[in-house]
């Protein structure tokens, strides 16, 4: 029987990773290089299933998940979720000098979360697809490169460089939590959340009269978002989440 294919953020060594590597059941696991790329090889069917992240305790929503399942309009059902502690360090060539180093590199979130120790140091920042492919980059630039990476601790067994510092985010309890996506509607379990994306008309109220369909209906929200429509100044989608699986009557 073929093991079901399960695309994530790669190369190995992400957190996307090893988020995935937390989940129940066995998997063939299909690194890709981007977050769309991952989304879209769900969508195309190259993958049975996805971890994606959307929300991070520092640096709040995943920007290109949220907009893709926007756009997905609920085709794709979400059927899992996993929160994965985050500990950022600083990767560098061995016996580097925190002192010499001229540039940062790593995922956009990772450098949002390592502001302090960056401004610190004056490290101009660069952007990589993903901190694992962040810690190739560095590990492949040579003793001479001035570039360090940020990433998991597991980067540097994995790419031969250095923790030159163990404690680089600003904050130290940060958390990512990680949708997984595909596969069938699970059936109601008693301890379900339900995912919705909607537009209202722009009238006054119009997000009061939204929620207070849930609140008369005795349903607790989770979360309650928006995110800009991109095509429009003003116009947006509401992100909620609701306790309850969509086939309870309520």
């Amino acid at each position: 029987m073929r093991l079901q294919r399960l695309g994530f953020l790669g190369p190995q060594g992400t957190f996307s990773h090893e988020a995935a590597s937390q989940l129940e059941g066995n998997y063939e696991f299909i690194p890709l290089d981007s977050i769309p790329d991952v989304l879209n090889a769900l969508r195309d069917g190259s993958v049975d299933r996805a971890i994606v992240p959307i929300e991070n305790v520092i640096e709040d929503v995943v920007g290109q998940t949220v907009d893709w399942l926007i756009a997905d309009e609920g085709s794709v059902k979400i059927v899992g979720e996993l929160l994965l502690p985050i500990r950022q360090t600083i990767l560098g060539q061995p016996g580097m000098n925190l002192e010499k180093v001229t540039e940062v590199i790593s995922h956009p979130q990772p450098l949002g979360q390592c502001s302090k120790i960056i401004n610190a140091y004056g490290w101009e920042k660069v952007e990589a697809h993903s901190t694992a492919r962040a810690a190739k980059i560095v590990a492949e630039a040579g003793a001479g490169a001035s570039m360090v990476a940020i990433g998991s601790p597991f980067l540097a067994e994995l790419y031969g460089l250095e923790i030159l510092q163990k404690e680089a985010a600003d904050h130290n309890h940060n958390v990512t939590r990680f949708l997984v996506l595909g596969g069938e509607k699970l059936p109601p379990t008693g301890d379900d959340r339900t995912t919705i994306f909607l537009s209202t008309k722009d009238i006054p109220g119009a997000i009061h009269l939204v929620t207070g369909v849930f609140f008369y209906n005795g349903i607790n929200l989770t979360k309650l978002s928006s995110r800009t429509s991109k095509s429009k100044i003003g116009e947006c989608f509401f992100w909620i989440e609701a306790q309850g699986h969509e086939d309870d009557q309520k």
